[in-house]
């Protein structure tokens, strides 16, 4: 897949479509990549939603259980 890809808030995202809207620029295409919130562990189960979200613009990210936990009850709950 080319193109430029980045990761933002969902603060900057806004801030880059109004920013798109009240300019000049003719056309935009966006994509969501980011953790469905499901555990899927079987790569072909993971395999078959990918090609199905591809198709919507949604590029699925796959965690297993071990680092969802770390990210939640670790990160999240500790330092944030």
């Amino acid at each position: 897949i080319k193109g430029f890809w980045a990761i933002f808030s969902i603060e900057t995202l806004y801030f880059l479509l109004n920013l798109f809207v009240f300019t000049s620029v003719k056309e935009f295409e966006a994509r969501w990549i980011g953790w469905l919130g499901i555990n899927l562990p079987d790569e072909i189960g993971q395999s078959v939603l990918t090609r199905a979200l591809v198709e919507k613009r949604y590029i699925p990210i796959f965690l297993d259980e071990k680092i969802v936990h770390q990210y939640y009850n670790g990160y999240c709950n500790n330092i944030l």
